[in-house]
């Protein structure tokens, strides 16, 4: 598969033939259908789990134990300061929701 970066100096170059233009909509067309997106419904998910297995643990749990309204914050930064080599994963949000969403940081 091609990079994005290969595709765009195709599209950049001078006389560009349709076959090229085609070929470089393909390509742009499997790197979208290749991707990973991670979104705020993710984060939602997490603190979900996260609350119910609280609750499950210690059921005098006051929930909720995550502010919603910097889930999508959390997921900016998370994406910003990722290890491309590394990824993200389902830790990588339970660590940014824990991080920076937590509303009582003492049960972390």
């Amino acid at each position: 598969m091609k990079s994005l970066s290969d595709i765009i100096k195709t599209l950049k170059k001078e006389n560009l033939s349709s076959q090229e233009l085609n070929q470089a909509i393909e390509d742009l067309e499997m790197i979208n259908d290749c991707s990973i997106a991670w979104a705020v419904e993710d984060f939602e998910t997490r603190a979900d789990e996260e609350e119910k297995f609280r609750i499950e643990s210690d059921p005098n749990t006051e929930l909720p134990l995550f502010d919603r309204s910097k889930f999508e914050g959390a997921l900016k930064e998370m994406i910003h300061e990722h290890d491309a080599g590394i990824g993200i994963t389902w830790d990588t949000i339970s660590y940014y929701l824990n991080e920076c969403c937590r509303i009582d940081e003492r049960l972390i």
